[in-house]
């Protein structure tokens, strides 16, 4: 494959205009919503200050909600006639997605919008329709009926499921949709859940679940329950209750909720290699360390070239730039190895 460049926003200076395009998401640490970015660029001109997003923190008679951290003022907004009526007891905006425009920037945190507009996909009928992103509400009590970043999303009987089913989908999951979009409703015909961690090492524990199920702990990634089901993909291995203490296994996964990972693909190895992979939590201590999964990653006595970024330039990008580019979220891979069953780390690199 053709290496993807290393993300570089060194172009941008306070002050700078830009425009921001992404995936809408909640960040697992604050709890506020996000933009994981797929575009950012630098505008010229008159400034049009535009935000989309979720309502939260509604508040009609005080005229203000939120969008993530931003405090949004209507009392003098063109309202859209298709948001709910606020004269109507009880009625809010909480979980819309909205649009908001305004002539001046923020101040104090608190944006004075001149329109408010309810938004909804510009089309309401395709034929085959793929998309991606992460699960950002599902309704209560109703399995298969989900927001898709601003998409509704329906599943059927006739639904297949890839790595994944029906119940593990919760808000913060990626999932990619394919399917007919009536009424600008998603009708998924297939629903993949796409991976974000990668695991190495010995197992630990195997405690069952069930008759088609077992949770596994990893030697050395203390913390991490990894679900082995029905769903996961077995290379080596005749089914789950085959897993023992002691076998040496490279798992793909999805994060679950906490420290949990639900394995999509499970390999019989052999080794003493350990692969740890998935969104930093935290940098406990700056330039240093980082959390992934609940397991810390002490980089001491890393040199330069042990921190690598996604071009997986042998002479490595050091320290520094690792940790310039490396915040809550990011996907990152850790390697070490096993020595008296604990890891001794040796390589860490940003992940595309």
């Amino acid at each position: 494959p053709i290496p993807m460049p290393q993300p570089d926003i060194s172009f941008l200076t306070l002050g700078d205009l830009v425009e921001v395009s992404g995936h809408v998401k909640r960040d697992p640490v604050s709890g506020n919503w996000v933009i994981a970015a797929t575009l950012v660029e630098l505008k010229s001109g008159q400034p049009d200050y535009e935000v989309k997003g979720f309502v939260e923190d509604h508040i009609p008679a005080n005229d203000t909600f939120k969008i993530g951290q931003l405090t949004v003022n209507y009392l003098n907004a063109i309202i859209d006639n298709d948001l709910p009526d606020l004269t109507v007891p009880g009625t809010d905006w909480n979980g819309l997605f909205v649009e908001v425009k305004a002539a001046n920037q923020p101040a104090a945190g608190v944006l004075t919008a001149e329109k408010v507009d309810l938004q909804e996909l510009g089309v309401v009928n395709v034929n085959n329709l793929e998309v991606e992103g992460f699960v950002t509400s599902v309704v209560p009590g109703v399995l298969g009926d989900f927001t898709l970043g601003a998409l509704r999303v329906q599943t059927t009987m006739s639904t297949v499921f890839k790595g994944g089913t029906i119940d593990e989908i919760v808000e913060g999951v990626k999932l990619e949709v394919e399917g007919v979009l009536l009424n600008g409703v998603l009708m998924a015909s297939k629903v993949s859940f796409r991976e974000s961690v990668r695991l190495e090492s010995d197992v630990a524990t195997v405690t069952p679940q069930g008759a088609t199920a077992v949770d596994l702990t990893l030697t050395g990634l203390p913390g991490i329950v990894v679900r082995v089901n029905s769903q996961t993909e077995l290379d080596g291995i005749a089914n789950p209750g085959a897993i023992i203490a002691g076998d040496h296994l490279r798992i793909r996964g999805r994060p679950t909720g906490g420290n949990n990972v639900t394995a999509t693909e499970v390999k019989s190895d052999s080794g003493n290699d350990v692969i740890l992979q998935g969104a930093v939590d935290s940098i406990p201590i700056p330039n240093t360390t980082v959390e992934i999964l609940g397991v810390t990653v002490d980089t001491t006595n890393f040199g330069f070239s042990d921190f690598q970024g996604v071009d997986d330039n042998p002479a490595g990008i050091g320290r520094t730039a690792f940790f310039n580019a490396v915040t809550t979220g990011t996907l990152v891979k850790a390697q070490g190895e096993l020595v008296g069953g604990n890891v001794i780390w040796d390589e860490i690199e940003l992940e595309d």
